[in-house]
């Protein structure tokens, strides 16, 4: 662990509000200017203002999405990462393949799969919110089983964070 500075990702505004709120120890960070950049040819812009935390919007893909949180873990400016969504949107790739709709979290480009390849990808603390019902277990299982750990409120995923780095900072 190198420090406190945060940076949050995720689909829903209030998310980013809440994930703001309860910082504690934790300080958010500031983008690179490449950084900016990375995220704005991820990002429908037309309606984000790229500034962290990162409201990403309903409408933005799972591809876009990791190539976010890859954009972001790669920022010397982030110490650490909270990636968070809210499941009930078909562009995140939520759900096991079934019957009713297109989605399915074995998708390459699925919330779950590029969320693991962004933490396997990366030496940072991070962790991940699907702000969600039992519907969406399956998907929490399989970021869970690849070592995320995984909240279903923001809260509680930044407070464990805050606690995870505050408390790492002290034994260091």
């Amino acid at each position: 662990m190198r420090g406190s500075r945060v940076g949050i990702f995720s689909n829903a505004g209030f998310e980013c509000s809440v994930a703001a709120d309860t910082l504690g120890a934790l300080t958010l960070a500031a983008f690179s200017d490449d950084t900016v950049q990375k995220l704005r040819e991820a990002l429908p812009t037309e309606i984000i203002d790229v500034h962290n935390p990162v409201d990403a919007t309903p409408s933005t893909h799972a591809a876009n999405y990791g190539k976010c949180l890859e954009a972001m873990l790669a920022d010397d400016g982030v110490d650490c990462l909270m990636a968070a969504n809210v499941a009930p949107t078909p562009f995140m790739e939520n759900l096991p393949a079934g019957e009713g709709h297109k989605e399915d979290i074995l998708h390459e480009n699925s919330y779950p799969n590029v969320t693991i390849r962004a933490f396997k990808g990366t030496a940072k603390p991070m962790v991940a919110s699907l702000n969600s019902g039992a519907l969406f277990d399956p998907a929490v299982r399989m970021m869970e089983e690849a070592g995320i750990p995984c909240f279903r409120k923001i809260d509680r995923a930044m407070k464990a964070l805050g606690f995870f780095i505050g408390h790492g900072k002290k034994k260091a």
